[in-house]
């Protein structure tokens, strides 16, 4: 289909590496070196990144799923 994967070593590269390759799909965990995965979705967004953001966690809970939202998640 066309799709290119980017791998980032930590949560900084992962910043840099979907804005400077205009990126329209970034797949964070929430918790990575460097900076924790919400703190990546919310800096894209602060930067008018329009991508869509898939956030993947090990905690299930309701309250997980509510800041991943609230730093701009889809």
């Amino acid at each position: 289909l066309g799709y290119r994967v980017i791998e980032a070593a930590d949560a900084n590269a992962a910043l840099e590496a979907v804005l400077a390759e205009r990126a329209v799909l970034a797949v964070i965990d929430v918790q990575m070196p460097g900076l924790s995965g919400n703190t990546v979705a919310y800096r894209l967004r602060s930067r008018d990144w329009r991508g869509r953001i898939v956030m993947l966690s090990g905690n299930d809970s309701v309250e997980a799923a509510a800041a991943a939202r609230a730093a701009g998640a889809d």
